[in-house]
Order: structure tokens, then C-alpha cells, then sequence
């Protein structure tokens, strides 16, 4: 933990190194940094592992995870399209190559503005609650979609799911209300203060409803456009940090 404690210290120390440091070209950023890193834990490490193409498959489904964790946004011919690299992250490392940076940031991009595309779909049209059925939450029990078609009807379960459950909440939130506003009623003449303050609204299942669709359709709006900004740097640290945990799983 204390040599984790310190990687990550140098790491800090060394990204504002380059980041000021306007004369480093992008791919000349990678290299440096991707050398010292292999560097360090090649040679520091306890687990005295050399960073080869076994480490690099390791890493790599790490990576996977870190750029679509929830198996959301890439489709199967993605990842294959991203297999290519998986013997590849050592040697990016060393070279500084940026093809694996900008093919991710590519179908991850893709991915997220299409999902963008459903949302505004989905959430315009609003859910049909009477139907039962049934959405795996474990990412690791889900598999990647096999095209936009399997993927979109997972979004639509996805949203659906989480406006329920928001729906559900206001519902409670209402029913805590009414006991709320009942007490105030009957405590109005012990307390002056109670007098002066005004019941809170109930609303009606309906608007309730309209207020969970609203609130989950803005949560994932900007979830998406915050995905969208993740730049070069952010994918780059995300390969580095692969590696790093396969040190310190």
C-alpha cells in the first residue's frame, strides 16, 4: 500500500511535469511517462513481474472495464475492433503509440451519442410500467451487445428501471409528506413557529411520474455529455492505471 501510496504521488508530481511543459508533444508525453511507470514497477515492485505481453492481456481487460464498465456503451464488434491491442499495451508504453488512446476514445464517443440518440427517444415517449420484466444489474454477468438493437432495448430497461425507482422514492417522499403536514396541523396552536410556515405541496401520482422522467432523462443527459469530455489524458491514465493494478490488483 505504501509503495501504491507513492507510485501515485509520483505520478501527480510527474503529470504536472509535462502538463506545463508545452514543448512535449502528445505522443512524446506517452512515451516518457509509459517508460518511467514500466521503469518503476519493473524494477521496484515486490512482485518483480517484467511488463511482456501476458501483463499486457491482463491489463487490458482491466482497460476494458474502465472505459465501459457497465458493458453500456461498446458492442461486441467493439471490443474485438479493441482486441487487437490487448498484446499491445507494453509496447505502447515503450513507443508512446497513441493508436489504442484513439481508437477507444473513437467507438466510446460513438457509443455514448448513440445512447444519447435513445435517451432523448425513450424519455420522450415516457416507460410502459405494467409490463414485468426483468434487466441483469451485474456487469459481470452481462455481456457486451451484439448490435444497436440489443443495445437499445438494454437502454430502455436501463432508464426504465432507474425512473421507477425514482418514481417509487417521490412516492414515499409523499406519503412521509402527508404524515409531515398531519402532524403540523395538529401542533399549529402549541407552536408559533409552525404557524408561520406553510405546508409543503403533495403532488398526484401522475405528476409525480413526470417528475422521476424528468429527473433521470437530466441525470443521464449529463452523464453522457461528462463521458464526452474524457479527453486523451484521461484514456492514457486509464491504460497506465491497468497496468499498475495488475502490480496492485
Amino acid at each position: 500500500k505504501m509503495f501504491k501510496r507513492n507510485l501515485q504521488l509520483s505520478f501527480i508530481v510527474l503529470f504536472l511535469f509535462v502538463a506545463v511543459n508545452d514543448g512535449l508533444a502528445f505522443q512524446s508525453k506517452d512515451k516518457l511517462v509509459g517508460n518511467i511507470l514500466k521503469s518503476t514497477l519493473e524494477t521496484y515492485h515486490y512482485k518483480k513481474l517484467n511488463i511482456d505481453d501476458s501483463v499486457s492481456q491482463k491489463a487490458f481487460a482491466e482497460y476494458l472495464k474502465k472505459i465501459d464498465f457497465g458493458k453500456q456503451f461498446l458492442l461486441k464488434k467493439d471490443v474485438k475492433s479493441l482486441e487487437n491491442f490487448q498484446f499491445e499495451l507494453d509496447d505502447f508504453m515503450v513507443s508512446g503509440d497513441k493508436r489504442i488512446i484513439e481508437k477507444s476514445m473513437k467507438l466510446v464517443s460513438t457509443g455514448v451519442k448513440r445512447v444519447e440518440g435513445f435517451r432523448k427517444e425513450f424519455f420522450k415517449k415516457g416507460f410502459d410500467f405494467s409490463k414485468k420484466e426483468s434487466l441483469e444489474l451485474d456487469p459481470e454477468k452481462r455481456n457486451y451487445s451484439k448490435n444497436v438493437k440489443e443495445q437499445k432495448e438494454l437502454w430502455r430497461k436501463i432508464f426504465k428501471q432507474a425512473t421507477l425507482s425514482r418514481y417509487l422514492g417521490i412516492l414515499q417522499e409523499q406519503e412521509d409528506l402527508k404524515k409531515d403536514n398531519k402532524v403540523a396541523s395538529k401542533d399549529k396552536d402549541k407552536d408559533k413557529d409552525k404557524k408561520k410556515k406553510k405546508k409543503e405541496k403533495l403532488i398526484s401520482p401522475k405528476e409525480a411520474l413526470k417528475k422521476a422522467n424528468e429527473a433521470i432523462g437530466e441525470k443521464y443527459e449529463k452523464l453522457f455529455a461528462r463521458i464526452l469530455k474524457d479527453d486523451s489524458d484521461v484514456f492514457r491514465e486509464k491504460v497506465f492505471n491497468s497496468v499498475s493494478e495488475i502490480f496492485d490488483p
